[in-house]
């Protein structure tokens, strides 16, 4: 017999009514030197009355390699592959049809993957489970982990700018709370160092070559996870594997540069852009202003300086790069930190650095540098990392608060040969800046020669800029065996000072097992790969999940223990990030498990003026009341949009038909469909063949989601084809210069209509 606060946690339901099937995520870590190896098992429960199909898309971490997946169902346990992805996803189909439970894990976007786990029967559980490994950094002495556990609402439209792919979701539910249960083993040589986790309370056991960390109290996937590692002493290693006829070497090296090469005393060119959105309400903000304010002691006269703020907007502040005295700084900077707040709406990103890299400078051999904080919350990535590879400036960027959007940070920062800070709202950041500031004035252009003793097949690029202090990873596929012991380093330096040259010295060597480090140096090469075709083949050979590959398993199923119809699809929502918005978390003692439901707090009188209201682009879709409604007109390809979001809601079409019949369409259109369910008898088979058509007719086939085509297929399963072509032939005729915003004319067919209209939406 469940309790009362088990039946509550039973029936959690999404923003769309349906029981939410995840149940908990439990995850186990391991640190070997500078290699982060993670496993996350995926905890799904299907407490409904019908056979169901779960949709979960979630953030790995920045620069990670996807290694395995595993999946338990009803106490078997089943592995995956890495197959080409149309591959992937006619297996995933054809094992859905035959009642099997197919799971399929794809890239969904930068930084997501997604999921799916269909066939889930009435009470039934199932375990996925996927491992991944992750190369640190030694910076400047520390190394920062993160485990990044929900994605934030972000800015923009997901699918058309950020290019999110179907069927992921990133749809936050208010009160999701998914608990998450942790250990992360540190071993050898940094498990004697200072380890200190500052998002989470953590329990700590040292052991003679290990320090295991676990999570003390209750926890949830609503903040990532951080773990900090101090006093870490330089590292120069060399590690080898073989894989075949050939042999994948990785260089971990941390090159030590003479304080006097590297300028520090260097005057910085320096713009400020701060965000100052609605997101960054609260804790973000606060963490931004103290930021600003510790970097205030750490120009000189001789630095100069501007100062911009932005939103849906920019605003320049100070306009002008402007020596940072310290009258200026009395009477124009720290006033203008001190008034800065989260009050500027949406976060148009892009159009305020490309604003800020507009504002002119002083054009001598010295860098320029942009200092960006935000949370970096925005789905038009792509765009904004080129422009800032183009801008002929540094960013340096830090991500605020409990769940910044890592890889667009991350990126934007190596493509302009800066760097990237990431601090949670219990993180030093002055320590951050001040590590910024350090290496504006003692980044150095440099080139970095391996001698690998043995013929080069790829070589992964060098960054140009140097940090003293900061890891370098070089990899790098051999033709044959080289010899460790001879492999060498020549190190080539220039700045105000002139020129210099060194080696790295002290190289330490060891031999590797081939899967682990051979994948991880196929990641990095596949990002040189010339086309689709050649990215695909690299991916095969490495089994690495991309745009190109997906990775499935199918667990099948007894003859009389097969899924019968089709699965409901059940998207998991994300859970509200930490903080986001200035929200805070309100537990009540009627919730089970002290389930943290959300509320908005404190500056709802000037967001709801700016960010919050129905019309402005911040408002996140889960707060706002969401009606069909919205997305519907009279265009093709609103047709289709319909389509696609009820295919993720029913499991038959006819459920679905009213959703159609309401769509604003014009009349004579909705003529021509019944029409057709006059001949067929059956207006939701008539549906079915008038989109099948249109999918046809826009060249959208290949587009469609996989849900929409699967809820078609089933439709028009014994239909004859016949029936179902001749039907397609005469839309064909009758509608002969559709398009995608506008359906053309009507052909004057006396069979069909005597009416020569351009219909369109008006």
């Amino acid at each position: 017999m469940n309790t009362p606060s088990e039946t509550q946690n039973a029936i959690l339901t999404s923003t769309r009514g349906k029981a939410i099937p995840l149940q908990r995520v439990e995850v186990t870590a391991r640190v070997d030197d500078l290699l982060f190896t993670v496993t996350a098992r995926q905890h799904y429960r299907n407490i409904t009355k019908k056979n169901i199909e779960t949709l979960y898309t979630f953030p790995l971490a920045w620069g990670c390699t996807l290694l395995t997946l595993s999946a338990t169902v009803a106490g078997k346990t089943w592995q995956g592959a890495v197959l080409p992805k149309e591959q992937a996803e006619q297996d995933y189909e054809r094992a859905i049809a035959a009642g099997d439970t197919p799971i399929m894990v794809e890239k969904s976007g930068d930084g997501l993957y997604t999921a799916q786990l269909g066939n889930l029967k009435p009470g039934e559980d199932a375990v996925i489970e996927i491992t991944y490994a992750q190369l640190l950094r030694v910076e400047q002495g520390q190394v920062r982990l993160s485990i990044p556990t929900t994605v934030a609402p972000r800015y923009g439209d997901a699918a058309k700018v950020g290019k999110l792919k179907q069927p992921a979701s990133v749809d936050v539910a208010a009160d999701a709370a998914y608990p998450l249960s942790l250990q992360i083993e540190v071993a050898g040589t940094l498990s004697k160092l200072p380890i200190h986790c500052p998002s989470h309370d953590m329990q700590v056991q040292a052991l003679d070559n290990s320090t295991t960390l676990s999570l003390f109290g209750q926890a949830f996937l609503d903040r990532d996870v951080v773990l900090l590692i101090n006093e870490v002493p330089q590292q120069q290693v060399v590690t080898v594997a073989q894989d075949g006829d050939e042999f994948h070497a990785l260089l971990s090296v941390t090159p030590s540069i003479p304080l006097e090469s590297s300028s520090s005393s260097c005057e910085v060119q320096l713009k400020v852009l701060v965000d100052c959105s609605g997101s960054m309400s609260g804790e973000s903000m606060e963490l931004a202003k103290a930021g600003l304010m510790a970097l205030m002691p750490l120009l000189s006269s001789a630095d100069r300086v501007s100062f911009s703020r932005f939103g849906s907007h920019c605003k320049r502040v100070i306009a002008r790069m402007t020596g940072a005295s310290p009258e200026f700084k009395d009477a124009s900077l720290i006033p203008a930190i001190e008034s800065t707040d989260s009050d500027m709406g949406g976060t148009e990103m892009n159009r305020a650095l490309e604003d800020t890299f507009n504002i002119q400078a002083h054009r001598d051999d010295r860098p320029v540098n942009v200092l960006v904080i935000t949370d970096g919350e925005i789905w038009d990535i792509e765009s904004t990392i080129q422009l800032a590879r183009e801008s002929n400036h540094r960013v340096f960027a830090i991500g605020v608060g409990s769940s910044p959007a890592e890889s667009l940070l991350r990126d934007i920062a190596a493509f302009s040969d800066g760097a990237c800070e990431l601090v949670s709202p219990k993180e030093d950041m002055a320590g951050a800046i001040q590590r910024m500031v350090m290496r504006m004035r003692q980044g150095i252009v440099a080139k970095l020669e391996v001698d690998w003793h043995a013929p080069v097949v790829w070589q992964s690029p060098v960054p140009k800029v140097l940090y003293p202090g900061e890891t370098v990873h070089v990899a790098a596929v051999l033709s044959s065996q080289p010899a460790l012991q001879q492999i060498g380093t020549r190190l080539d330096y220039s700045n105000d000072a002139g020129a210099a040259a060194g080696e790295v010295s002290d190289l330490a060597w060891s031999l590797a097992e081939a899967p682990a480090l051979a994948r991880t140096v196929g990641a990095k090469r596949l990002r040189d790969a010339g086309n689709a075709e050649a990215a695909t083949q690299l991916a095969l050979r490495y089994q690495l999940v991309t745009e190109h590959t997906n990775l499935l398993l199918v667990a099948e199923r007894a003859a009389d223990d097969k899924a019968e119809g089709l699965p409901q699809p059940h998207q998991v929502p994300q859970m509200l990030a930490a903080g986001w918005h200035n929200t805070q978390p309100v537990r009540t003692a009627s919730m089970s498990r002290s389930r943290v439901l959300y509320s908005l707090q404190s500056s709802m009188s000037h967001v709801s003026a700016c960010s919050f209201i129905s019309a402005a682009p911040e408002t996140p879709r889960f707060m706002r009341r969401f009606d069909i409604s919205d997305m519907l007109g009279a265009e093709p390809s609103s047709l289709l949009d319909i389509l696609d979001d009820v295919a993720m809601q029913y499991t038959d079409l006819e459920d679905a038909s009213t959703r159609f019949m309401n769509c604003g369409l014009p009349t004579e259109i909705m003529q021509v469909i019944q029409r057709i369910a006059d001949q067929l008898q059956d207006h939701t088979l008539a549906w079915a063949v008038f989109m099948d058509w249109l999918l046809s007719a826009l060249n959208a086939r290949h587009s469609a989601s996989r849900h929409a085509k699967r809820l078609l297929s089933t439709t028009l399963h014994g239909l004859d084809d016949d029936i179902r072509l001749g039907i397609h032939a005469a839309l064909q005729r009758s509608l002969p210069d559709v398009r995608s915003d506008a359906w053309g004319s009507l052909s004057e067919d006396s069979d069909n209509f005597q009416l020569s209209l351009l219909l369109h939406r008006q």
